[in-house]
């Protein structure tokens, strides 16, 4: 999936793949109103997942802790976001991307 459809014309692409102590994040941007967004990208084919769950427990513990750490890093306040790209191989439609917000407990095994 290109970056260019995972962030918003608003936004500015500060980082790709930005590592650290806890965690790598894939996408780092930065909103027009100075706000740091971290996306986290899955991409779900159903044939593939079905109803297997896209992110661990411990993975959205170290994604929550590189945010606190970024946020410390930046001092600016930091949104984490998971986004799911999701597509059919027997389709020809483009694939769809869909946004959480941290807090995206029901996605846990």
């Amino acid at each position: 999936m290109a970056t260019d459809r995972l962030i918003n014309h608003s936004e500015r692409l500060l980082k790709h793949r930005e590592r650290t102590p806890f965690a790598e994040i894939d996408l780092v941007t930065r909103s027009s109103c100075d706000l740091l967004k971290l996306i986290e990208v899955k991409t779900l084919n159903m044939e593939i997942w079905g109803e297997r769950s896209l992110i661990t427990r411990a993975q959205t513990n170290r994604l929550s802790r590189a945010r606190s750490w970024l946020e410390d890093r930046y001092q600016k306040p930091v949104v984490l976001l998971l986004a799911v790209v999701s597509h059919d191989l027997q389709s020809s439609t483009p694939p769809s991307i869909e946004y959480f917000e941290a807090g995206f407990d029901w996605l846990l095994t």
